[in-house]
């Protein structure tokens, strides 16, 4: 930890990579659909609605997931950190705070568990946000560093 001051805003996207295996997935959807329709076509019995429909489907399913990964690519900045507070849209975890300012803050604390690194922040009034430090496109000690930095300053701690 250092005496000066953060920085005043860092912003931080989805790793290149999680827009990637979601464009993957969607090629397989659409191959999928393609499989389909040759098939349908090679045998007269499987031309009926319901295979049709199922195409729609796959099509359906694979828009869905290619829209999710130019989301995932070319997105705003999933976490914001600045002098005040945090902005977080890493998770959807149902009860995540968003956002909060670093004066609510109580603790940071990191968790490594099966799924990669996390960090828990806790704020004062018993409410928690999540941060998925494996989706974000920075290493996980620089996000740690940066947390910790921003919450010291905020309550006025500095190193010996």
């Amino acid at each position: 930890m250092s005496d000066r001051k953060p920085k005043e805003s860092v912003s931080y996207r989805f790793r290149p990579a999680v827009g990637v295996r979601m464009l993957g997935a969607a090629c397989v959807w659409l191959g999928l659909t393609v499989v389909l329709e040759v098939v349908r076509r090679g045998v007269p019995a499987l031309d009926a609605p319901i295979v049709t429909a199922l195409e729609w489907l796959f099509v359906a399913i694979f828009v869905l997931v290619a829209g999710g990964a130019a989301w995932a690519l070319v997105g705003r900045a999933r976490l914001v950190l600045d002098s005040d507070g945090f902005r977080n849209s890493t998770t959807w975890r149902r009860g995540s705070v968003r956002s909060a300012r670093w004066s609510d803050v109580a603790g940071v604390q990191r968790s490594d568990g099966a799924a990669g690194p996390v960090f828990v922040v806790e704020l004062a009034d018993g409410r928690s946000s999540l941060i998925v430090s494996r989706l974000l496109d920075v290493p996980t000690g620089t996000l740690e560093h940066q947390l910790q930095d921003r919450l010291n300053t905020a309550h006025g701690y500095r190193s010996l």
